[in-house]
């Protein structure tokens, strides 16, 4: 029930790559969501490879942002990605390393609901996976604040108010990525992972 019916979300996801191309035919990465009604990817046929969209229904605003109008993700380093959709306040708000670099005021009247088809890495088919590594990603049902993201783009209490999923990615082995929350909204691994010890740098640097 956490999950359903949403008017306001938040993803925010730690990711990293060499190469957002990667050689692939597809345009497009995967990184969470429900294909045709709720997906936070990269690229698209429209637009650089490198480049965030949120993909959503028509009365959930359609795909956001405009091809070119954020900037693109960098290669050979961690970055955190944010996406604020916000019914309430007819909002969508896109921020990288804790800034914001594409915002929309649009009226939308629809919910987003994260049950049944929902994956990490994965939409549609296989060619559209992350050409890459994931360390955090968090689902809220709250429209979380610039100060809020800004200051907790490393980690989070997974009793934080509004935090519905929590997903560190340190098991390190195994077929079960365990909800931090006390919710148990675990993910089960389809293919096998390549499990990969990570620092992350200072913020600010």
């Amino acid at each position: 029930p956490l999950v359903s019916g949403m008017k306001q979300v938040t993803i925010e996801a730690l990711l990293r790559s060499a190469d957002w191309t990667d050689g692939r035919g597809d345009a497009l990465s995967s990184v969470f969501g429900i294909e045709g009604n709720f997906l936070v990817r990269i690229g698209d046929a429209d637009r650089p490879r490198d480049q965030l969209q949120l993909a959503t229904g028509s009365a959930n605003g359609g795909n956001w942002p405009a091809a070119n109008a954020a900037p693109g993700l960098p290669v050979n380093e961690w970055v955190h990605i944010a996406v604020v959709w916000d019914a309430v306040n007819g909002e969508r708000i896109y921020y990288q390393n804790g800034k914001q670099v594409a915002y929309s005021n649009q009226k939308m009247s629809g919910s987003v609901t994260l049950t049944g088809n929902c994956y990490v890495g994965k939409s549609y088919n296989e060619e559209r996976y992350i050409p890459g590594e994931i360390s955090e990603l968090r689902v809220w049902s709250v429209a979380r604040t610039p100060e809020q993201i800004a200051g907790n783009m490393y980690g989070v209490s997974p009793e934080s108010e509004g935090l519905v999923a929590y997903w560190k990615f340190d098991e390190g082995a195994g077929k079960t990525i365990k909800d931090q929350t006390s919710y148990g909204n675990d993910l089960t691994v389809e293919k096998e992972l390549k499990w990969v010890n990570v620092s992350l740098p200072e913020l600010g640097k």
